[in-house]
């Protein structure tokens, strides 16, 4: 009996780093926008950017862009609001 042994190499699988940095295409993608509604925010100052020394392209950090959605206001369906008001800790709240 002729036995065939195939020899695979093991591959180390590369941890990948979250890039701190986006360039503007993945930064619209990364808010979840398009980009001319991205570039309009930027250009209102809504969402700030940076430049490489020596490059023109700009560059969008995630903690701003991260920040820009914990800026944004929460909608609340009528009964989520309703059952706020009515759980325990809303007399609490109201007292304070």
């Amino acid at each position: 009996m002729d036995t065939k042994l195939t020899l695979v190499p093991i591959i180390e699988t590369q941890k990948t780093i979250p890039p701190a940095a986006l360039y503007e295409r993945d930064a619209a993608f990364y808010l979840k926008l398009s980009i001319h509604a991205f570039r309009s925010l930027v250009r209102a100052g809504t969402i700030p950017f940076r430049n490489h020394i020596g490059r023109k392209r700009r560059i969008y950090l995630r903690d701003d862009l991260d920040l820009y959605l914990s800026r944004l206001p929460r909608h609340f369906g009528k009964a989520t609001i309703a059952a706020i008001e009515d759980s325990p800790r809303a007399d609490e709240r109201r007292n304070e």
